[in-house]
């Protein structure tokens, strides 16, 4: 938080490709079914890769033909198995304020705010005619890893929590995760009832933690630094200075993390000159390098040893 306020260098290239799909998404979401989609996602594409696109009124600098085709070929496989829902708004900025009254979200006074991927309010009646409204958040997740416990993280939570704010006649509401690669929607729904109400205020509460540890500082004036695995994929690693971000450093620019020489030549680039390097942020009895380890792996002519026998047996 503090790099992004300070408006410091933020890489955004492990995430370009889940960018552009949100993009494309979006723009045949809001087009509508009967439009063309390969020609939106086109267009999008080009808008991408020639102009960039702003988020939250902040242009980002134009990606790479091939970020936006991959984030393209994302978007348009999993449409082609998941139709749009029809009455939907996308990329829907909602915030509150300190007591949770609905607020526009660029206000100065938001005390907490999510822009939505999709967000869908159905009006229908019970059998018996009592009125039903189901408002439901959804995120779009590019991740590979993306299951069912995302439902149940404080992101998805803090959307359903100001949903409601915004929809207080809601009776049910659907947090709903969707994996973009592997196409699974997962769900968890809240009846808001008195129990539904008692499990929103612990939502509240679990948000109330997160905004009150964002707001400690430091003797330095900066946010204490939490170095740890979440920092290989952090998109402003490349500008960490303080010491106590240092090890969490190291462990993402390693030699072959990050190195122009990793994808040509993978053995030069473990053998790089940069070790010494490493091995003065370490400590004395550290060891830099690596070993190798035992692997098992299929040889080239595997696949046909395996057919062959496959059919052996059954012939036999």
């Amino acid at each position: 938080m503090d790099f992004a306020e300070s408006g410091v260098f933020r890489d955004r290239e492990l995430f370009q490709a889940g960018i552009a799909a949100h993009a494309i998404l979006q723009a045949i979401g809001e087009a509508g079914q009967s439009a063309d989609h390969r020609a939106i996602a086109e267009g999008v594409v080009r808008t991408l890769v020639t102009e960039g696109r702003a988020f939250d009124g902040i242009p980002e600098p134009p990606m790479s033909p091939q970020q936006a085709a991959d984030g393209r070929d994302i978007a348009l496989r999993y449409l082609s198995n998941h139709p749009m829902p029809e009455a939907a708004r996308y990329e829907i900025g909602l915030a509150v304020d300190k007591n949770w009254k609905p607020i526009p979200y660029a206000s100065p006074d938001a005390y907490y705010k999510a822009a939505i991927d999709v967000l869908e309010v159905i009006e229908t009646e019970a059998e018996d005619g009592y009125p039903i409204c189901i408002v439901s958040p959804t995120d779009w997740k590019s991740a590979w890893p993306t299951d069912e416990s995302e439902v149940e993280t404080i992101q998805l939570r803090g959307q359903a929590a100001l949903a409601w704010a915004h929809y207080p006649n809601a009776t049910v509401l659907l947090r709903r995760a969707v994996n973009l690669r592997t196409g699974a929607r997962y769900e968890a729904e809240t009846i808001m009832d008195e129990d539904g109400a008692v499990a929103v205020a612990g939502w509240r509460a679990d948000i109330a933690h997160a905004i009150a540890a964002a707001e400690v500082r430091g003797t330095d004036g900066r946010r204490p630094a939490r170095p740890g695995s979440g920092c290989m994929g952090c998109p402003y690693l490349r500008s960490v200075r303080s010491p106590s971000q240092q090890s969490a450093s190291l462990r993402r620019n390693w030699p072959w993390n990050g190195c122009r020489l990793r994808r040509a030549d993978p053995q030069s680039c473990r053998c790089s000159s940069l070790w010494p390097a490493r091995k003065r942020l370490l400590p004395a009895a550290a060891t830099v390098g690596y070993s190798e380890k035992a692997k098992n792996v299929l040889l080239p002519d595997g696949p046909r040893a395996i057919a062959n026998a496959w059919f052996k047996r059954r012939s036999d």
